[in-house]
């Protein structure tokens, strides 16, 4: 395997001091902590350089190692797992309802605990990204998902599987902040500047991504079947028999009115079996993610692959106080919460919310998926294009934000009937609209670290989806208020879109770690030496 070795050269006062130097045909570079004049001492030894100033003068090989594909493809995994247990119940929900004797309420308050960790453990896990490494935090996480998903193949059998569903909703919940903000630690720690949007656009969908595997492998194991009786009667039924077996009293108890109580009762049993069958699935997945993650998964590269990625970070608190005063990046985060929070929740219940219109928890699972994956194709060229064509995100982002709106616009129209309504039209503006609105994401991840830095890239993408969960959270808990309805669900979608727009138009753009890289050298394409492993 090769390297790909960068050389560089300062010319700017705002880099660190950077010395070039020909070493056996490798370009290497001392990074300071703070400036030092001619007599060697500093001036000013208390004061700090880039970030917080914890570093000294420290001699570096850029380079890049093909182990960073690995990298990022196992802490992939584990965002699609997360993503995927976060969303086991909603493509089944109708089955779920009746295996486990739930309502709407229930099955919205399972997925509500993603949003609800995620705001209780936010600080703390980034906390954890910033100060220990990606390896610490990237095992606790996909051990909180081996947990979660083992836990819930305990027992079936009620009241017992209510807690043990919950819980491991609720382990997999903490497992977020990592998996949904650690994109853009690994894209810093591991990537040049050139691939850096698309490394943090494949760790970033991969989250969304295992949603859309929800939906293809759901309704797959658990299919619908069509029971023809009253759920209510059926159950009450077989609670009456229950108890007239294990008592000596005769009793009077009335058939539910179902026909043949026997067949519906097998296949009761089978949608039972079928739902947990899909529960031992996701943790044998989730167990191996986690042993992998255990064997090998190093905290950083031997050498960096950028000139920002030796530069110290803000310490968590500074870093946390500098967010607080950058109303650019409070604009950015508030885009992205409300516009991407509220279509990738609303997204997730497809099947409640289009149940009006007729459409079956089979169709609903397949629109969500093809949105997904369309959105998570879609991000990964996107920011290809950008990683190529620089600078010009805020651009990027108001075309995607306009093209989303009127698709989400469309399907409102055909909720209401004002536009004429059609399986096929359905499918192409769900579509369409996740296409569009999920290929801004890693945008908004990348702007926001670039505008932020030198704050830590785990700080900044904690707080970034922060508010994507609040949004979640609020929209979620908004859908278990009794007789609320669902057409404001749909309407939702477009309406934060449009809020969007205008605060896209005043974020001011700045690239702050991107300019400070581009002032030296970019690599050069012929410069490969062998890769150390």
């Amino acid at each position: 395997m090769d390297d790909e070795t960068e050389e560089h050269k300062s010319n700017s006062d705002k880099c660190p001091l950077l010395h070039k130097e020909n070493t056996f045909d490798q370009y290497s570079y001392t990074s300071l902590g703070s400036v030092q004049d001619d007599s060697g001492n500093e001036d000013g030894s208390d004061s700090e350089g880039p970030g917080h100033g914890r570093g000294s003068a420290t001699k570096e090989t850029v380079r890049l190692y093909n182990r960073r594909f690995y990298i990022l493809t196992l802490f992939s995994l584990i965002a699609i797992v997360q993503g995927l247990v976060w969303n086991t119940w909603s493509p089944i929900s109708q089955s779920a309802k009746r295996v486990f004797h739930w309502s709407d309420g229930d099955v919205a308050l399972l997925a509500d605990w993603g949003p609800i960790t995620y705001v209780i453990s936010m600080v703390f896990f980034s906390w954890l990204l910033d100060t220990k490494g990606l390896k610490v935090s990237c095992l606790v996480c996909s051990f909180l998902l081996a947990g979660g998903t083992g836990i819930r193949c305990i027992t079936e059998e009620q009241p017992w599987a209510n807690w043990l569903m919950h819980s491991g909703q609720i382990l997999n919940g903490f497992a977020g902040p990592i998996a949904m903000a650690g994109c853009t630690v690994i894209s810093a720690v591991w990537f040049p500047p050139n691939q850096r949007t698309t490394a943090t656009s494949i760790g970033a969908m991969c989250n969304v991504f295992g949603v859309a595997v929800s939906f293809l492998i759901g309704p797959l194991l658990v299919p619908q079947h069509r029971l023809d009786c009253n759920m209510t009667q059926l159950l009450d039924y077989n609670e009456s028999q229950t108890m007239l077996h294990s008592s000596s009293q005769s009793g009077n108890y009335s058939d539910p009115g179902c026909g043949n109580v026997t067949a519906m009762k097998e296949l009761l049993g089978q949608e039972r079996l079928d739902v947990m069958k899909l529960l031992y699935i996701e943790f044998g997945i989730a167990g191996s993610v986690f042993l992998a993650t255990l064997l090998y998964f190093p905290a950083k590269p031997p050498h960096p692959p950028s000139i920002t990625a030796t530069v110290d970070r803000a310490d968590f608190k500074a870093g946390v106080m500098s967010l607080l005063k950058n109303r650019h990046f409070w604009l950015i985060s508030l885009v992205y919460g409300l516009s991407i929070g509220i279509e990738n929740t609303w997204m997730s219940v497809l099947d409640i919310n289009f149940n009006k219109l007729g459409v079956s928890q089979d169709q609903a699972g397949w629109m969500g998926f093809y949105a997904t994956v369309a959105g998570t194709i879609g991000a990964m060229v996107v920011a290809r294009f950008a990683d190529t064509f620089a600078k010009h995100m805020k651009v990027y982002l108001l075309v995607l934000y306009a093209l989303s709106s009127g698709a989400f616009i469309w399907i409102a129209l055909m909720f209401i009937q004002v536009a004429p309504f059609q399986t096929e039209y359905l499918y192409i503006a769900v579509v369409l609209g996740g296409l569009c609105l999920n290929s801004a994401v890693p945008l908004l991840y990348e702007l926001s670290c670039e505008i932020t830095f030198p704050v830590s890239e785990g700080v900044t993408s904690g707080a970034l989806t922060l508010y994507f969960n609040i949004s979640a959270l609020v929209f979620l808990s908004v859908m278990m208020i009794p007789n609320i309805g669902d057409s404001w669900t749909t309407w939702s979608v477009p309406g934060t879109i449009f809020v969007c727009i205008p605060m896209l138009l005043i974020v001011k753009e700045k690239y702050n770690r991107l300019n400070m890289d581009i002032e030296v050298e970019s690599p050069k394409e012929n410069a490969r030496r062998p890769d150390e492993t």
